[in-house]
C-alpha cells in the first residue's frame, strides 16, 4: 500500500516536472499581410522587419509569462482581393491574435473582416476612408493622411509660399484620398488646385499627364502615391523641364525610391514620420538596434510596424494576458513617443501625430521642418 502511494506520488511529481519543462506555453499568434513581391514589396520587407524586432526583444525579456509573440508573414501582393483571402487563413486556419496589414487598398479590403471577428488590427495604410469604416479593432501608428496633407499644404503655401499648386495621384484609395486631403485643405486657404491629373499603379509612362500639368502653368507640384511611380515621375518630370518644387507624399518615400530615381530626385520634398537622421534618442536607439540585427538602414515602414507592435506589447503586458477586448482597450489608452513621433490613438483609431518635411540637396535628404 505504501508502494503504492509512492508511486503514485511520484508519477505525479513526474508529470508537473514535464508540464514545467518540456510543454511549452501556447503562442501569441501575429499575422502580417504584406506585399513580399511585385510592387510594394520592400515596404513590406521593411515592416515584417521592424515588427520582427520589437517582437524579438519582447520574447527575449520572458514573453508573457512565458508565452512568446509568433509572427506569421503571408505575402499579398499589395492586391486587395488576396490580402482578403491571406487575411481568412490568418485569422480562421493560423488563429492569430492580431493582424497587421500595409497599403490603404488592401488594408479596407481586409477592415469589415477584422471586424466580424474581433480581430485587433493594426494598419499602416493612411487613407482617411480607413477611418471612416467604423470598425473600433483597427489602430494606425501611421500619421493619417488628412493630417500629412494639413501640414504639407501649410508648408508650401507659408514656407514655400507656393500659389498656384498641381496634383498628380495614383488612382487608387490612398492616392484618391490624399488628392481629396490636398484639396480640402486648400479651401482652408481659400483656393484650389490649378490642375488635378492621376495614374494607375504599375503605369510607366507619365508624360500625357505631365504634360499638361505643365502647360498649366503651376508653381508647386504635390504627387500622391508609391515609390516605383514616383520615382519614374521625377525622371520624366525632370526630362520634360517641369522647373517648380515637387512635394511627394509618405507612400514615395518608401524602399528604393532613392536608388529608382537617382540625381533626379534633388530639390525635390518628401513628407515623412520617420527619418534614420532623425536626432531624437528613440530614434537613434532603434535605427542602431536594427542596422545591427538586419544588416541595412531602416525606412519608414520599418518604424510603423516597430510603433505598432509596441503598442500591442504594452497592451499585452499592462492586462498581463492575451485578452484581445482589454488588450485592444489598452491600445486605444496608449500615449508615447514612438520612432516615429507621438502616438496617441482617438476613438476612431488613429494614433500617429507626427510629420517630417525632408528636401533632397546634395543627392542626400535632410530635414527641413518637423511638427515635434
Amino acid at each position: 500500500m505504501k508502494r503504492s502511494k509512492f508511486l503514485v506520488v511520484a508519477c505525479c511529481i513526474f508529470i508537473l516536472g514535464l508540464w514545467g519543462n518540456a510543454i511549452p506555453a501556447d503562442p501569441i499568434k501575429v499575422g502580417m499581410a504584406l506585399p513580399m513581391t511585385g510592387p510594394g514589396s520592400m515596404m513590406g520587407r521593411d515592416m515584417r522587419d521592424g515588427a520582427t524586432l520589437a517582437a524579438d526583444k519582447f520574447n527575449a525579456s520572458g514573453g508573457l509569462n512565458g508565452q512568446k509573440i509568433e509572427i506569421i508573414v503571408m505575402d499579398e501582393k499589395n492586391q486587395p482581393t488576396t490580402a482578403l483571402n491571406v487575411a481568412k487563413k490568418l485569422i480562421y486556419q493560423d488563429k492569430v491574435f492580431c493582424l497587421g496589414t500595409n497599403y490603404s487598398p488592401p488594408s479596407i479590403a481586409v477592415i469589415p473582416l477584422t471586424k466580424e471577428t474581433e480581430t485587433p488590427h493594426f494598419i499602416s495604410g493612411v487613407a482617411q476612408k480607413i477611418l471612416e469604416m467604423d470598425n473600433p479593432w483597427i489602430f494606425r501608428s501611421t500619421p493619417s493622411d488628412k493630417v500629412l496633407a494639413g501640414q504639407y499644404v501649410n508648408f508650401a503655401m507659408k514656407n514655400l509660399n507656393l500659389k498656384k499648386l498641381a496634383i498628380l495621384n495614383e488612382s487608387t484609395d490612398y492616392g484618391k484620398g490624399g488628392r481629396n486631403d490636398l484639396i480640402d485643405e486648400m479651401k482652408e486657404y481659400n483656393t484650389q488646385p490649378l490642375i488635378v491629373e492621376s495614374y494607375n499603379l504599375g503605369d510607366k509612362d507619365f508624360a500625357a499627364q505631365l504634360n499638361k500639368i505643365k502647360n498649366a502653368g503651376p508653381d508647386g507640384l504635390f504627387i500622391w502615391g508609391l515609390y516605383v511611380e514616383g520615382a519614374q515621375i521625377m525622371r520624366q518630370a525632370k526630362q520634360l523641364g517641369l522647373n517648380m518644387p515637387i512635394l511627394a507624399s509618405s507612400g514615395v518615400l518608401q524602399g528604393a525610391f532613392f536608388e529608382l530615381a537617382g540625381k533626379d530626385a534633388e530639390g525635390m520634398y518628401l513628407e515623412t514620420y520617420f527619418f534614420a537622421k532623425n536626432s531624437a534618442p528613440q530614434v537613434q536607439a532603434f535605427v542602431k538596434e536594427y542596422t545591427e540585427k538586419f544588416k541595412y538602414e531602416p525606412q519608414p515602414g520599418a518604424g510603423i510596424a516597430y510603433d505598432a507592435m509596441t503598442m500591442l506589447i504594452n497592451g499585452l503586458k499592462k492586462v498581463g494576458a492575451p485578452d484581445k477586448y482589454k488588450v485592444m482597450k489598452e491600445i486605444r489608452a496608449s500615449r508615447f513617443n514612438g520612432v516615429i513621433g507621438r502616438q496617441e490613438c482617438d476613438n476612431v483609431g488613429q494614433c500617429g501625430r507626427s510629420a517630417i518635411i525632408l528636401q533632397v540637396k546634395n543627392g542626400a535628404p535632410g530635414v527641413v521642418w518637423s511638427s515635434d
